[in-house]
């Protein structure tokens, strides 16, 4: 059941479709990436399960306002994105593409849920290393990295000669330098500069739309379990969470699987990601 009436028309987000060479896949699952990432994050973790799994293929996103899906018009909300990705698999079934599952990670993964929430119903929900609930006063908190990156975001240089001084500048600002490599996917070349893309004041819309919202009632009331994956080492979701999600898996409207990693799960707990999909799609 539809909840709420749009706001605006959908915006259709750039993807990806991904598939094993030469497979006919029947079943489709949307990959959502967290804040400040694009639908390639995703692409490894793609194709080692495309290889596993021929009968499956995937869609990489990049959800409005990240990667190619720049152009969205505002406002940038949960709902918004919802609303993008439900629009996305109304024209994927369109192209014959049968879309049964939603894998999001972080913020991806409340992006699915508010789909879910809006009436898209899909036979499976994953949710990789995301909070279900709300988080007041996330976005004042000094220790939160996701907001301590966007003020870093507010304060850069609209312009970098190449992607090191970008990295460097990053660094020098007390963030690792595999966060900054990261980040610098987001460069884009114009003329002899390169760009961050990302939008600050986009970004900072979307995150307080993200801590504000609670959703736990989407996996309270589920008809199938939700499969949530938690990093053993990330503070994504707090300990008063972990039990309400472990209360859910007893009511079987949860699947719980702790991985052995940080929140980055798909690059540095890649091998038992993958595994543990792989077992559960084939």
């Amino acid at each position: 059941m539809v909840l709420a009436t749009p706001t605006s028309a959908p915006f259709l987000p750039h993807c990806a479709t991904l598939s094993a060479e030469g497979a006919a896949p029947t079943r489709w699952m949307l990959m959502l990436h967290g804040i400040y990432g694009r639908g390639a994050n995703w692409r490894a973790v793609a194709r080692a399960l495309s290889t596993h799994c021929p009968d499956w293929g995937f869609i990489l996103v990049d959800l409005r306002m990240h990667g190619a899906s720049m152009d969205a018009p505002s406002p940038h909300t949960l709902e918004a994105c919802a609303r993008d990705v439900i629009a996305l698999i109304e024209q994927q079934r369109e192209e014959g593409r049968q879309v049964r599952a939603i894998l999001g990670h972080s913020f991806g993964g409340k992006v699915a849920l508010e789909a879910q929430r809006l009436g898209e119903s899909l036979s499976t929900l994953w949710l990789i290393d995301s909070s279900p609930g709300a988080r007041p006063g996330a976005m004042d908190d000094p220790n939160n990295t996701v907001v301590s990156v966007l003020r870093m975001l507010q304060t850069l240089p609209q312009e970098f000669a190449n992607r090191s001084t970008f990295v460097d500048t990053v660094v020098a600002r007390g963030f690792p330098k595999a966060l900054a490599d990261w980040l610098a996917m987001n460069l884009e070349r114009s003329d002899e500069h390169y760009r961050c893309m990302l939008d600050p004041s986009a970004m900072q819309a979307l995150l307080e739309d993200y801590f504000q919202a609670d959703r736990w009632q989407v996996l309270e009331h589920s008809a199938e379990p939700v499969r949530c994956v938690v990093a053993t080492r990330s503070s994504a979701l707090s300990s008063a969470e972990q039990e309400r999600l472990a209360d859910l898996q007893r009511e079987g409207r949860a699947i719980i699987t702790h991985i052995e990693g940080s929140h980055w799960l798909h690059v540095d707990g890649f091998a038992e990601l993958v595994e543990y999909l792989r077992s559960a799609l084939c």
